[in-house]
């Protein structure tokens, strides 16, 4: 034998007598088997209630993604302003209360758009502004009565989509929509 082999085989040797040596007895696997299972058992109830919780998630996002575009207008109200204004005059403050009743009762799912309009007598630009700015006090003053604020959605339609032909007291206008 060569001293490369013979160093081989006395490493083999006292590995092998290492092993042998840390051999366990049945009663130590047994205790630390049970350890172990009652580890696993502990994790499989995790498992399970996670399951379950996963499960509930998973029935939303279903209900959610079923009616994912899928929104029905509820409720509308249409306030208005004075001329060349968006201070909301208490009469037309009245008519929101009354639909902020509603809303506050309403599921969680349903929200608010609320569409600033103009009359046609300004300038493009300056009625989507005004329009916007009506939309904004309404917004404002839902938010203040409690409405959160990722239940609503304002725009600005500005001088479009006029409502009356002649009148402009019917085009200064906020439509405000409940939407489930």
């Amino acid at each position: 034998m060569t001293k490369s082999n013979r160093k081989t085989g006395l490493v083999l040797v006292l590995l092998g007598t290492i092993a042998l040596g840390g051999c366990a007895t049945e009663d130590y696997v047994d205790q630390k088997v049970a350890t172990v299972q009652s580890s696993l058992d502990a994790l499989a109830g995790q498992v399970q209630q996670n399951s379950a919780r996963i499960a509930a998630h998973d029935a939303r996002i279903a209900k959610v993604e079923a009616g994912k575009f899928n929104y029905q207008k509820v409720a509308e109200q249409t306030v208005l302003f004075d001329t060349n204004s968006y201070r909301l005059k208490p009469e037309e403050a009245a008519k929101l209360d009354s639909m902020l009743a509603g809303l506050k009762s309403a599921d969680r799912g349903a929200y608010l758009e609320i569409e600033g309009f103009a009359d046609p007598r300004g300038g493009e630009r300056a009625n989507r502004e005004l329009g916007l700015r009506r939309a904004r006090e309404v917004y404002n003053y839902f938010r203040d009565q409690g409405v959160a604020l990722n239940r609503m959605m304002l725009f600005s339609q500005g001088e479009e989509q006029q409502v009356a032909d002649g009148g402009h007291a019917e085009n200064r206008r906020v439509v405000v929509t409940v939407v489930q």
